[in-house]
């Protein structure tokens, strides 16, 4: 008669650690949806407390099933945000730190459990029996011994395997910063020769060391370009950028009085007669006193608005145009061998530019091939024949789509037949934008 076969694990802990370098795994490199809720769940919900309360209570006798089941899942929601917390002030909290700091908290505490139940009678500790249908004729003992060199092995394996991702953690995000500091101290008025002066920061989360140069174009046109700003991954980049406005905005004043009001609704008033518009056209921004507005069109001295007057304003009051100056963010790579060939980049919402230099020792021939998604319907242009750059030529592409605001623009660039960049741009590169009314005041004033 056959007897079933228990086989007795005796410490429950290095199933759970197994567990948690499994879920490290299967998040760096299989990415499955199921075994990631699966074993994410106890990992974040009942390991941590489960551990530490084998720690406080090494004997199954201490407390009983249900109340350590219960404890573990209360502490776990405890311990878990508070590991977080000390992670903040150490390392970041980003997924892998948030993994590898919670495995070591299971580890740290497992390996206390465990040292503490070495004191403890084995009758009363802790164990997982399962019952297997094999024969009692004493093959356990073998089965026994396998079990234990293959957990062996898959601890050692696992090891080397957290050490490796550790070193080598999968890439993140890429994405760059960019931003304005003291936006509400930027200059609003200035006169023509005066200096502007705006406050920017960058932050490289690129994965990879990259260049920036900044852009500065005011009323559209090109005004200043920076020289370029190279980051290590995680390093930042703040300082002032100055420029100097070189364009008179219009200044003129209201020929008739704006009463969008009537004894019982409001009424938008859309279009204003003024003194003078010279250089007023579609697309400005304007004051009438202090309320903002923009132009949608011009005819003689008639101004219409894109949005109603909500205010009441008597003839004489000052109309004034700011200039929207706007920061472009332009993104360089250095490709190839050596980085002999650099990228630039900027995408808009509906134009991007694109220049090529040529910093090898000869001459080479460049292809570019851009298709753009997003919009209604899909965009290929390539550039052709082939452009030749000699060694320190450059060479650059512009070109408008259709407006998009999630649009994917997909890049390949060849260096003498061979692909050398490949990347697929998701939405718009930052751009940062202020409004300053320019006078004519005195140069220098």
């Amino acid at each position: 008669m056959h007897k079933g076969t228990v086989v007795r694990v005796n410490n429950e802990l290095l199933l759970i650690n197994l567990c948690s370098l499994v879920l490290i795994l299967i998040i760096s490199f299989a990415d499955i949806e199921g075994l990631r809720i699966a074993l994410g769940l106890p990992f974040l919900l009942f390991f941590p407390g489960y551990t530490f309360i084998a720690t406080l209570f090494p004997r199954k006798s201490d407390i009983g099933a249900t109340e350590r089941t219960i404890l573990s899942i209360t502490l776990s929601v405890i311990l878990t945000p508070f590991v977080a917390f000390v992670l903040n002030f150490v390392w970041v909290i980003e997924l892998y730190p948030i993994l590898v700091s919670l495995s070591l908290f299971i580890a740290v505490m497992s390996a206390a459990a465990w040292y503490r139940r070495r004191g403890v009678a084995p009758e009363d500790r802790l164990s997982v029996a399962l019952s297997l249908p094999l024969h009692g004729d004493g093959r356990h003992n073998a089965l026994d011994r396998v079990v234990s060199v293959v957990l062996a092995v898959v601890f050692l394996g696992a090891i080397v395997t957290v050490g490796y991702v550790v070193a080598n953690p999968k890439e993140g995000e890429q994405f760059t910063e960019f931003y304005m500091l003291g936006a509400e101290s930027q200059p609003a008025e200035l006169a023509v020769g005066d200096e502007a002066i705006v406050a920017l920061g960058i932050r490289n989360h690129e994965q990879e060391t990259m260049s920036y140069t900044l852009e500065v174009t005011v009323g559209g046109s090109l005004l200043k370009t920076t020289d370029p700003i190279e980051l290590n991954h995680g390093q930042k980049w703040e300082d002032e950028v100055k420029f100097f406005p070189n364009d008179v905005c219009a200044d003129t004043a209201l020929i008739q009085d704006v009463s969008p009001t009537d004894n019982s609704t409001q009424v938008e008033v859309k279009t204003v007669r003024v003194a003078s518009t010279d250089h007023l056209q579609a697309g400005d921004k304007i004051w009438i006193g202090q309320e903002s507005a923009v132009v949608q069109g011009v005819d003689g001295y008639t101004v219409t608005l894109s949005e109603g007057l909500k205010q009441s304003h008597i003839a004489g009051t000052g109309v004034t145009e700011v200039q929207k100056v706007e920061f472009r963010l332009i993104k360089i790579r250095k490709l190839g061998e050596g980085g002999e060939t650099s990228l630039s980049l900027w995408v808009g919402k509906d134009h991007l530019s694109t220049r090529v230099l040529n910093q090898g020792q000869s001459k080479a021939a460049y292809q570019l091939t851009v298709i753009i998604g997003g919009v209604q319907q899909e965009e290929e242009k390539t550039v052709d024949p082939m452009f030749q750059l000699a060694a320190g030529g450059q060479w650059t592409y512009k070109t408008d789509f259709e407006f998009s605001e999630n649009h994917v623009v997909e890049f390949l660039l060849y260096k003498d037949g061979e692909l050398v960049y490949r990347r697929l741009e998701s939405g718009s590169y930052p751009s940062l934008y202020t409004w300053i009314h320019v006078s004519a005041g005195n140069v220098g004033g």
